[in-house]
C-alpha cells in the first residue's frame, strides 16, 4: 500500500542519515581513548614541563573563618561549604596520585574549586558553570561508588573532582562532535564533507585540550548546539530561546561566550534586513504602471 511504502522509504533516510552519525560517534569515542593512553603514556616516559601540578592539594579547604571571613568571595555561595563534608571518604592510594597527575595548569584551578567552593580572590576568573557541573558528578555520583569500594580505591574529594572533570571532559567532547556533525548538515553540507570536518575536530594536535579538564569540551558542545538551533529553517520562537539559552551557558563556562551574542545579532539582522527588502520590493511601482501611453 501506498502508506506501508511511504512508511518503509522514511524509515530507510533515517537509517542512512544515522549511519554516519554512529560512525562520527564511534570515532570520537575511539580519538578520545587513545589520547588519553598517550597522554598518560607520555605523563610517565617524559618528564614534566612545569605545569602548577604541584599546587594540587588534595587535602581539606581552607576555612573561610580561619581567615576572619576575609578571603570568602561572593560567588563561593554558589558552592555548599564543602569543609563540612565530613561523610565523605577521604580515600588514599595510587589511583589518588593518578588523578594528581592529570590536574595541570587552569585544571588545578577548576578541581580547587570543585573541591572547596571559591576560597580566594583570584579564582573568580575561573568561571563556574564547569566545576559546578564536575561537583555534581562527584557528589551525586562519584561520592556514593566510592563508599561502596575497598579503601584503597576509594578517591578524595579533590581525586573525585578530578575523575569527574575527566569523564565530563571526554564525554561532552563526544557529545560535541555529533552536534558538529548535525550543525554541518543543517547549514547545506553533504554528509562526506560533514564527516570530515568531526574527523579534523577529533584528530589534531590541540584535541589534547578537549580531554583535559578544561572548558572546551563543554564550551563547544554549548556553542554547537545554539548554532543549530539557530540556523533552524523555521527561525521558530522557541529556537531563538533555545539557542540564546545555550549561549547564555556557554558563557558561564567561557567569558569570550560573550561574544557569540554577536551571531545571534547578526542571524536575526539578516532575517530583518530580508523582510524590509521585500516588503520595499513589493511597495515599488511595476515597470509601465503610471505612465502615458502614446
Amino acid at each position: 500500500t501506498p502508506e506501508k511504502s511511504a512508511h518503509g522509504a522514511g524509515a530507510g533516510a533515517m537509517r542512512r542519515t544515522s549511519r554516519p552519525l554512529f560512525a562520527v560517534l564511534v570515532t570520537a569515542t575511539a580519538s578520545r581513548l587513545a589520547t588519553l593512553a598517550l597522554t598518560f603514556a607520555c605523563d610517565y616516559l617524559v618528564t614534566d614541563f612545569d605545569s602548577s601540578s604541584a599546587l594540587v592539594d588534595f587535602h581539606e579547604c581552607y576555612d573561610d573563618a580561619d581567615f576572619g571571613g576575609e578571603r570568602g568571595t561572593w560567588v563561593g555561595s554558589l558552592f555548599a561549604a564543602s569543609t563540612t563534608d565530613r561523610g565523605e571518604p577521604s580515600g588514599g592510594g595510587a589511583l589518588n596520585e593518578v588523578l594528581r597527575r592529570a590536574v595541570v595548569w587552569d585544571g588545578v584551578h577548576f578541581v580547587r574549586i570543585c573541591q572547596c567552593g571559591y576560597e580566594f580572590d583570584n579564582q573568580i576568573a575561573f568561571l563556574p558553570l564547569w566545576p559546578l557541573v564536575m561537583r555534581t558528578l562527584q557528589r551525586a555520583v562519584l561520592v556514593p561508588l566510592s563508599a561502596l569500594l575497598p579503601s584503597e580505591l576509594r578517591v578524595s574529594r579533590a581525586a573525585g573532582c578530578a575523575l569527574s572533570g575527566l569523564v565530563l571532559s571526554n564525554l561532552f567532547f563526544v557529545l560535541s562532535a555529533a552536534s558538529l556533525y548535525r550543525l554541518a548538515r543543517r547549514l547545506g553540507f553533504g554528509t562526506a564533507l560533514a564527516t570530515q570536518a568531526c574527523l579534523l575536530y577529533a584528530f589534531n594536535p590541540a584535541s589534547v585540550f578537549y580531554s583535559s579538564i578544561y572548558t572546551e569540551s563543554l564550551y563547544n558542545l554549548l556553542h554547537f548546539e545554539a548554532l543549530f538551533h539557530l540556523f533552524d529553517d523555521r527561525e521558530s520562537a522557541s529556537a531563538l530561546l533555545a539557542s540564546t539559552a545555550l549561549l547564555t551557558l556557554a558563557t558561564f563556562a567561557r567569558s569570550n561566550g560573550i561574544l557569540s551574542c554577536s551571531i545571534v545579532f547578526a542571524v536575526r539582522m539578516r532575517e530583518a534586513l530580508r523582510i524590509l527588502l521585500g516588503r520595499v520590493l513589493a511597495t515599488e511601482p511595476r515597470g509601465g504602471e503610471g505612465g502615458t501611453g502614446v
